[in-house]
């Protein structure tokens, strides 16, 4: 996190402390299903780590999903309340982004 002390992966102290914290991870996507779902998978995956999204938040960082649609066609949906309220538990921001 922002200000301990820098290590490697295997846990060899760097010199000096982190400047930032970083954590990136791609969810590959499933074949037919919609967002709902697919988001109820990817915060399957987060929720035992909330308390590193509540300290990241508490320390002045962010999270965000990336969400990307590819298609050829108009098309829509809508995201159920419940689904919303993991963003929010978690204090993550979603972005989308569209691709025609």
């Amino acid at each position: 996190m922002v200000g301990d002390q820098r290590n490697t992966p295997t846990g060899r102290v760097l010199e000096g402390v982190n400047k930032f914290t970083y954590w990136c991870h791609s969810f590959e996507a499933i074949d037919n299903i919609g967002p709902n779902e697919l988001f109820e998978h990817i915060f399957e995956k987060l929720l035992p780590n909330m308390r590193f999204f509540e300290t990241l938040v508490s320390t002045g960082g962010k999270s965000e999903i990336y969400f990307t649609i590819h298609g050829h066609e108009n098309g829509g949906d809508t995201l159920k309340w419940a689904v919303l309220e993991y963003f929010v538990k978690l204090k993550i921001n979603l972005s989308v982004e569209l691709f025609p």
